[in-house]
């Protein structure tokens, strides 16, 4: 089928394979019947059939022997600077499609196969020639019009009314044709762009009234006046091109009306000349019978030559009436001017064959004022009305071709720099005409800074003649300041005799809006070429056309494999053919697809995708294409799997804590509880959940104090610890909870909540009570047998001393066993009284103690006690505190009987020394003794070795150990050199 248009399309097709360009002929005509294609196989010929016939569009290979395409497109445009040319090559690339634009070539395509492509061609030669007739038509209306503007007899001009507060006050002339200066004698160059009152020198603009009627309603008006500062009569036409503007078309009449003058007062002179005239013209005399006529009134009229002879103007009337259009209104101005004898008319009619004549009457006067008739002067004026109404539709063809397409106009005398702007111009950046100053700065001063040098460039290089039009897209500043893209089209239309511009005429288009749909979609582009989402379109039918490159990273299939594919490509078997067939008839009814997939990538790995499909739409509503935007969430499923999987576990640990664990809001509800705490509710965890405290817990009074105690840690931030609070189970039992409670976020609401752990201290509670009791009984016990066995041993040895005071030998050595072991036995026992009341008391009070006064008490002691043991203090003891209490002289009188009391030397010697570090004292108590095996030095210590009939170290050790500990120091064993042991004790400075 044809494309929209008529009118046949000859072709020629350069090619150096004819057979190729054959094909393509034959494949261009049959897609469009006007076409037919000839066929040349070198530039050479082409340019030999180009001069030879008439050729609407060029179709050329670009690789040929001889001229290149390129070569062979700039021969052409030295003589067909115009003529559709479409360069049309297997062996394009960026650099000769540029070549190609700098030559000028109107279209650019690639060979491909199949009809498709010759379609595209087809298109592409039926547009540009269509575009370049188009282009034609138009400039031959232009030329067309200016012709006959420029080439009619009469005098004609172009103005435009200049308003002052809304109402007319004068004209400036725009535009006059040659014979406007012929007949007026005024030059162009004075009269175009001024005043009329400054042309014509005048205080008044001329028949301005009658001027602005026409230029305000647009009806036409003739008129025949005489201008004084002219001295000259005129016949004038007036019409209305556009609103506000108004053309003249006129004629001298001063020599016609001299005539009409001197007829009436020398009918011999005028009848004498009536045959030399144009105008046709009839005497009728006041009984209205014809008088005179000249031969021209019967050329005119077609009038029979009898007719006429018979004198008689009715008869003549009824003759001339019928070859008019409007015979009634003919015979009514005649009539009418009959009835006046003394009134003149002029007008215009219209003959049935399509003539018109200018129809003027007056009344014949002689010098005495006698009437001697009426006379009729009739003038074809056809060609003239014929030139109006030409001038008219033309003008009338370029206002609608310049408003419909909105296009800003502007016309530069280059010889001045003044321009002229129309209305679209003007609106086009926000102004009125009038607002514009009609000077080629009014357009160098909007013109953006940044894109001035460009576009003053491509000015210089046309104006240069190096191109053939000026041709370029800018920004121009508009009234509100703002910016809007402008494409500026323009070319030199008239040059001297030396080559110089003297005239060039242009347009502006807006392209703002389509500039803006370019930032848009290179804006969008960037966003879908730049987002981490695979994003992909496909056809109707579920082509895939385009897929960004995260398609790839998330799919894995790269862009040439995926483009011709369909999604098929990605599903993973998971869903049924019901679940497909949901998914169609969901998008192809128009509505958005949103769900979570499971697919398969390019190596069949398991993906999940959260894809949302919706259809692309067309004019009426219909899918034309699917665009999908899919995100991978399969580590967020698989994270959202582990989390419900470790939320489960963490369900079931809490659950498994026998203690209690519970969340709760603000308002005391429920967020978590585990089995423990819904247990003591005699509830399960889902019954407590999102329920109230007070509505579960069985004493409300307990949940008062619980309420109290949340909203106290909620309101300070803080933890808060209550050591023992007491909760009153569904069973009507009492139980004892030691409750930690924190403040608590929300996830997600970052509301305000508490978080408890409450551990049920009740048994242990009752535990501490039984053990308070004991320890009382124990402490009554100890204070008993350590009064009555100390005095005991005081009698054993008080009667051990009196009977070693009168025996002697055998007996006195048993009295001396007894002594000793009475003492030791005393001893003994103060030792076990440190212990018991280390055991039964809590955590004493610890103050600085003076180091060197409890120990070296405690070396006096041993000395005095034992006369026999060498006790040698090295160096001096430092000045200095501990941080202990009154047990401490316990530690190193321990330690000093130990050292002699387990020393199987014949001479015992005890060693005592004492440093400091400045933090801690280390205290060194060595014997030479025995000394003590390595693998018994960390039982000596324990409480296990302390029986009475221990052969280790006794009570004391396990006293020294348990007082060490309380102070926060270390107790130790090392060897003595040679022979012994030495215990190391350190012990922190009091502060």
């Amino acid at each position: 089928m044809p494309v929209e248009g008529s009118g046949e399309i000859t072709v020629l097709h350069v090619d150096d394979d004819p057979d190729l360009a054959a094909v393509a002929g034959e494949y261009v005509a049959r897609e469009d019947d006007r076409i037919s294609v000839d066929v040349a196989t070198s530039a050479d010929e082409g340019l030999t059939m180009l001069a030879d016939a008439s050729i609407d569009c060029i179709v050329s290979d670009y690789d040929m022997p001889g001229q290149d395409g390129i070569e062979f497109l700039e021969t052409v445009r030295e003589a067909h600077p115009d003529l559709p040319f479409i360069l049309y090559t297997g062996k394009g690339s960026e650099e000769v499609a540029s070549d190609a634009i700098g030559a000028g070539v109107t279209d650019y395509l690639q060979k491909e196969s199949g009809p498709d492509h010759y379609r595209l061609l087809a298109n592409r030669i039926v547009n540009a020639v269509e575009r370049y007739r188009a282009g034609e038509r138009v400039e031959r209306a232009e030329q067309r019009y200016r012709s006959l503007f420029e080439e009619m007899n009469e005098g004609a001009a172009l103005h435009e009314l200049v308003y002052e507060a809304g109402e007319p006050v004068g004209y400036e002339i725009i535009d006059v044709n040659r014979n406007f200066e012929a007949i007026l004698d005024i030059p162009a160059e004075q009269a175009i762009g001024q005043r009329a009152v400054d042309v014509y020198d005048v205080e008044e603009p001329p028949f301005l009234d009658r001027y602005a009627q026409v230029a305000e309603t647009g009806e036409s008006m003739e008129f025949e006046t005489s201008f004084r500062p002219l001295e000259m009569h005129f016949h004038v036409s007036v019409f209305a091109p556009r609103e506000g503007q108004f053309a003249t078309v006129f004629s001298d009449v001063s020599d016609q009306r001299e005539t009409e003058q001197h007829l009436r007062h020398e009918r011999a002179l005028y009848h004498a000349q009536s045959e030399a005239t144009l105008d046709g013209y009839l005497v009728v005399d006041e009984e209205r019978r014809i008088a005179s006529y000249n031969s021209r009134l019967l050329e005119l009229w077609d009038i029979p030559e009898d007719l006429i002879e018979s004198r008689d103007d009715e008869a003549v009337l009824d003759h001339v009436v019928e070859k008019t259009v409007d015979p009634d209104e003919f015979r009514e101005v005649v009539e009418s001017l009959y009835d006046q004898p003394n009134a003149e008319s002029r007008d215009e009619i219209e003959l049935a064959d399509g003539r018109w004549f200018d129809r003027y009457s007056t009344p014949v006067v002689g010098e005495d004022g006698t009437r001697y008739g009426r006379l009729w002067v009739f003038r074809d004026v056809t060609q003239r009305k014929e030139r109006e109404r030409e001038l008219t539709r033309l003008s009338e063809r370029l206002e609608l071709a310049v408003e419909g397409a909105n296009l800003g106009v502007w016309d530069w005398d280059m010889t001045t720099d003044a321009v002229e702007f129309n209305e679209q111009w003007a609106e086009m950046l926000g102004h009125s005409v009038s607002e514009i100053e009609p000077h080629l700065d009014a357009w160098e001063r909007r013109v953006h800074p940044d894109d001035l040098p460009a576009v003053e460039a491509a000015l210089d290089a046309h104006i240069e003649d190096e191109t053939p039009l000026y041709d370029t897209e800018h920004r121009m500043r508009t009234a509100e300041g703002d910016w809007k893209w402008i494409r500026d089209v323009g070319r030199v239309v008239d040059r001297g005799g030396d080559g110089e511009p003297r005239r060039a005429v242009g347009i502006h288009i807006d392209i703002d809006d389509r500039k803006r749909r370019e930032r848009q979609l290179q804006l969008f582009r960037k966003a879908v070429e730049q987002t981490a989402h695979a994003v992909y379109v496909t056809d109707a039918d579920g082509t895939i056309e385009y897929v960004n490159p995260a398609f790839e990273d998330v799919t894995g299939y790269p862009e040439q494999e995926a483009l011709g594919s369909d999604p098929h490509i990605l599903q993973s078997g998971e869903y049924d053919e019901d679940y497909y067939e949901a998914f169609w008839e969901t998008i192809t009814d128009g509505e958005r697809w949103r769900k979570e997939m499971i697919d398969r990538d390019a190596d069949g790995e398991r993906i999940v995708l959260e894809q949302s499909i919706a259809p692309i739409t067309d004019a009426d509503g219909d899918p034309e294409k699917f665009v999908a935007v899919a995100q991978d969430v399969t580590e967020r499923k698989e994270a959202e799997r582990d989390l419900e999987r470790a939320r489960e576990e963490l369900r079931q640990v809490i659950d498994l804590v026998p203690d209690l664990i519970f969340a709760k809001d603000r308002e005391g509800r429920y967020l978590l509880a585990n089995e423990a705490t819904a247990e003591a509710y005699g509830l399960s965890p889902e019954d407590v959940e999102g329920e109230l405290e007070s509505n579960v817990i069985p004493d409300v009074e307990d949940s008062e104090a619980f309420r109290e105690d949340d909203l106290a840690v909620i309101e300070s931030g803080e933890r808060q610890v209550i050591p023992e609070e007491e909760l009153t189970t569904a069973d009507g039992e009492t139980r004892i909870l030691e409750t930690t409670k924190i403040p608590y976020e929300v996830s997600g609401s970052g509301e305000d909540a508490v978080l408890g752990y409450g551990r049920d201290i009740t048994d242990l509670k009752e535990y501490e009570r039984e053990l308070e009791r004991q320890r009382d009984n124990l402490e009554v016990l100890n204070q008993v047998v350590r009064h009555d066995i100390r005095n005991e041993l005081q009698l054993v040895e008080a009667y051990a001393d009196l009977l070693q005071r009168h025996v002697d030998g055998v007996e006195e050595n048993y009295a001396n066993r007894v002594l000793r072991a009475a003492r030791g036995a005393a001893d003994i026992l103060e030792t076990a009284r440190d212990v018991t009341d280390i055991m039964l008391q809590a955590d004493a009070d610890q103050q600085p103690v003076d180091l060197a006064s409890t120990l070296r008490n405690e070396v006096e002691d041993l000395r005095s006690q034992y006369e026999r043991v060498a006790v040698t203090v090295e160096g001096a003891i430092p000045d200095v505190s501990v941080r202990a209490d009154d047990m401490l002289a316990s530690v190193f009188r321990n330690l000093l009987t130990n050292a002699v009391q387990h020393n199987d030397s014949e001479s015992p010697d005890v060693t005592v020394a004492a440093d400091t570090d400045g933090e801690r004292v280390t205290v060194r108590i060595a014997d030479n003794g025995p000394g003590i095996p390595e693998e018994r030095r960390e039982r000596i210590f324990q409480q296990g070795e302390t029986a009475l009939n221990s052969d280790g170290t006794g009570l004391g050790l396990y006293l020294v150990a348990t007082l060490v500990e309380r102070y926060g120091g270390t107790v130790a064993v090392e060897d003595n050199d040679p022979t012994g042991a030495v215990f190391v004790v350190e012990l922190p400075m009091a502060a």
